[in-house]
């Protein structure tokens, strides 16, 4: 018992989906254009992104960075923690849009708009760097690869938002769950990591709200591909066993 308490804990500080918060990062440096911005940018490029007056906020769990119809100042680049996207119905019911980790980019919806068109929720103890949206614009007037990066952020959100539509569509519990997994995978991948462990950051009843299933569908997905040694289920911890068959599963 002890062990396995002590290879969960491991999981937990080594793979996590988010940026641990031992240490405080600062918008004020360097730091924040690494997570921020794409590279390639020319030195004349970065030195203008440098001269953004970007600050620093700490969003605390379940606190909102944003409502939905908020006034739309700031593009958000999240250095540690992660958020979900949500929209609430006519009857008060959240929907949950997306997830975001360290990395990623929240609130392009409200660049060309007043309001932002959704709100934005803290799953952890989260730092995110106010990217303010006027600053962004005059860098887009002397600087295409900002326009290019602004236009593949959005680009990305679309493409995930259309293939969810797909998924919800005409995708099965299973090939919902093995998706989703296979998403949070190809993040990790991309933030250099080795996106085969990671820490769901999210609870349960966030995944089966975003995939249109019940907790319990869920659940039981999650021990059938435990089962199927697909993944490896340990609390919040995820091992991903078999990579090909998750993707074959996600295309149905």
């Amino acid at each position: 018992m002890a062990v396995k308490k002590i290879q969960q804990k491991f999981l937990e500080l080594s793979h996590s989906l988010v940026t641990p918060l031992s240490g405080m990062y600062s918008c004020t440096d360097g730091y924040w254009l690494k997570v921020s911005l794409p590279p390639g940018l020319s030195s004349h490029e970065m030195n203008d992104c440098s001269s953004l007056v970007v600050r620093r906020r700490l969003i605390a769990k379940g606190e909102y960075l944003f409502r939905t119809d908020d006034a739309s100042q700031y593009l958000y680049a999240v250095l540690s923690g992660s958020f979900k996207s949500c929209l609430l119905s006519a009857g008060k019911e959240e929907q949950v849009l997306q997830f975001f980790f360290s990395g990623d980019h929240i609130g392009l919806n409200g660049f060309d708009n007043e309001k932002f068109a959704c709100s934005a929720v803290a799953l952890e103890d989260s730092q995110v760097c106010e990217l303010p949206y006027e600053e962004l614009d005059r860098l887009c007037l002397g600087s295409l690869a900002i326009v290019q990066w602004l236009h593949s952020i959005s680009a990305r959100e679309l493409s995930y938002s259309q293939k969810m539509l797909l998924l919800l569509g005409k995708k099965n519990a299973k090939q919902r769950v093995a998706y989703f997994f296979l998403v949070l995978s190809e993040k990790l991948k991309q933030k250099g990591l080795s996106g085969y462990e990671f820490r769901l950051s999210m609870p349960r009843k966030d995944i089966a709200n975003h995939l249109g299933l019940a907790v319990e569908t869920i659940s039981r997905v999650l021990t059938k591909l435990h089962n199927e040694a697909v993944i490896d289920v340990n609390g919040k911890g995820i091992v991903v066993k078999d990579r090909l068959a998750l993707q074959a599963l996600s295309m149905g």
